[in-house]
């Protein structure tokens, strides 16, 4: 895949969309190895960019979404973005005393 000319700071979503980056669940050390198409999906991502008028959601937030919800893109080998409505969007999770959301 060539690289990207540009950055995610540059998109910005329309209408009722976010931008959210998936966060991976912590790795567990041990146990059963499984192919990647049986592993779920992870349903925890981050909001980097909410469009001008939005009021539930703004960037840095970490939501739970519907597992099949939104559509993926990236802008490397390494990013992995996905658009969001805001109807997929079921919850807004606030980190533990430790800052954690796993």
């Amino acid at each position: 895949m060539k690289p990207s000319k540009y950055n995610i700071e540059q998109f910005t979503p329309l209408g009722e969309r976010i931008i959210v980056e998936r966060i991976e669940p912590p790795s567990e050390q041990g146990g059963i190895v499984l192919p990647d198409a049986a592993v779920a999906l992870p349903t925890r991502a981050r909001v980097l960019s909410v469009p001008g008028d939005a009021q539930d959601v703004k960037p840095g937030d970490v939501v739970h979404h519907d597992t099949f919800a939104g559509v993926s893109f990236s802008l490397s080998k390494i990013d992995d973005y996905l658009i969001l409505e805001m109807k997929d969007v079921t919850a807004i999770i606030t980190p533990d005393a430790a800052g954690g959301v796993y």
